[in-house]
């Protein structure tokens, strides 16, 4: 959405529209603003902020004017507003959360989490834009540690260039803030009024759409017996070819099985029966194939087509936190270490983590499925015939005891996010 505004005051009115009377509006004016500039520290103290594929914003905000107490469960909206001073390149920008510490003057580099926003197209100068930040607020308020601001930057793949007004222009104060709605208590219930006077009958209403079903009735009675039918044709037994043919049902038809060689033993095989002088063959996979727990095989470790990983059918939770945020659990990111990583998740932990549950799943009688490490995660994702297109967590920490390692199943990305974050859960196992 675009808009100008003459005052911030308007700004407020425009953006928050006529609010409900138990809601209440809160500004959170920004405290830090800069921009990265290449090869050279943040421009803390210019009045213009730069963003460019070049150059990235960085804002934050002050949490302070908020009521002591709240939590993200009483926001109800909350809206970025900047002022737009000129447009270079036309296009969209989208917001990040910042997920390190930075100051003004001297960041060079903080880490940027995945983009949780995006606003509509710039392409006017000196107006004012908004954008809808609502659950990156509700982050921070459920998660104080993580609240560093948000970054801005050229929508992905594209060239946008904008610059914005900055807290140091003073003479025209046109710095960001975020404009937020708090959902206020109910007030009490007021005394009821007098009944009016009954008014005419108006005209009969349309016909309404047919109610739900009603519950069955009980039973009736027993009807008599009917008389009885005609005795149908006697059945047809299957036959076999040669002495010591069995015949099996493979759920459609009746299937021969060759009687086997002497001392052979009748074994079922693979959903099968099958005469054996030496047990069951193995089973040999190939990518694609449905694995041994009945899930589908993304990865063969050698070539014999016996040993790989398998990947649940099934996500196992769409939403759900990495968990153990501050605190380092110590895993690794290689092929093979994703059971590895995902017991000592569990037992540093507990639950309520996305390990606990891939470890929790069971399909067929296996019980032996694991959070995939970073590695493993993205073998699976290289199958795309066999995997699916959403965000998961893998079982790897990177280098600290804040945030952990995603892909993206759309394009492959692999980056990091903060612990306290949610995304799905996809299992596998070894076999």
């Amino acid at each position: 959405m675009t808009f100008t505004l003459k005052s911030l005051s308007a700004a407020v009115l425009l953006l928050a529209g006529l609010s409900p009377l138990n809601a209440q509006a809160v500004l959170l004016p920004v405290i830090a603003d800069t921009y990265l500039a290449p090869a050279a520290d943040a421009a803390g103290t210019s009045e213009i902020i730069k963003v460019n594929p070049n150059n990235k914003a960085l804002l934050n905000f002050a949490l302070s004017p908020l009521p002591s107490g709240i939590t993200g469960a009483n926001i109800d909206k909350a809206r970025l507003v900047f002022f737009v001073k000129s447009v270079p390149t036309s296009g969209k920008l989208q917001v990040s959360p910042v997920t390190s510490t930075w100051a003004e003057g001297t960041v060079k580099a903080p880490v940027v989490g995945s983009s949780l926003a995006t606003s509509a197209a710039l392409s006017r100068s000196n107006t004012y834009y908004a954008v809808d930040v609502t659950q990156l607020v509700k982050n921070w308020l459920d998660n104080p540690a993580s609240s560093f601001g948000l970054a801005l930057q050229p929508f992905r793949g594209t060239s946008t260039s904008v610059t914005l007004e900055s807290k140091e222009a003073t003479q025209t104060s046109q710095a960001a803030y975020i404009d937020i709605d708090l959902l206020g208590a109910d007030g009490p219930k007021g005394d009821t009024g007098a009944a009016g006077t009954q008014g005419a009958v108006g005209p009969q209403g349309i016909i309404g759409d047919a109610g739900v079903q009603g519950d069955q009735g009980a039973d009736g009675a027993q009807g008599p017996q009917g008389i009885q039918g005609v005795q149908g044709p006697a059945a047809a037994w299957p036959v076999g070819q040669a002495q010591g043919d069995i015949r099996y049902w493979n759920g459609a038809a009746w299937v021969n099985i060759a009687a086997g060689l002497p001392n052979a033993t009748l074994t079922f095989c693979n959903h099968k029966p099958t005469w054996t002088t030496t047990g069951c063959p193995p089973n040999v996979y190939t990518i694609g194939d449905t694995g041994p727990a009945g899930g589908k095989v993304f990865y063969l470790s050698d070539a014999t087509g016996l040993h790989g990983l398998e990947a649940a059918p099934v996500d196992q939770v769409k939403y759900i936190q990495w968990g153990c945020y501050g605190t380092v659990v110590g895993t690794g990111t290689a092929v093979g270490t994703g059971k590895a990583n995902t017991a000592a998740i569990i037992a540093k932990c507990g639950a309520g983590t996305a390990a606990q549950v891939a470890a929790s799943y069971s399909l067929n009688g296996f019980t032996d499925w694991y959070l995939p490490s970073k590695d493993e995660l993205n073998l699976l994702y290289r199958q795309k015939d066999v995997a699916w297109i959403t965000l998961y967590w893998s079982s790897s920490e990177a280098d600290n005891n804040r945030i952990a390692w995603i892909q993206q199943f759309i394009n492959g990305t692999q980056s990091i996010l903060n612990k306290s974050y949610t995304q799905a859960v996809r299992a596998i196992r070894t076999f």
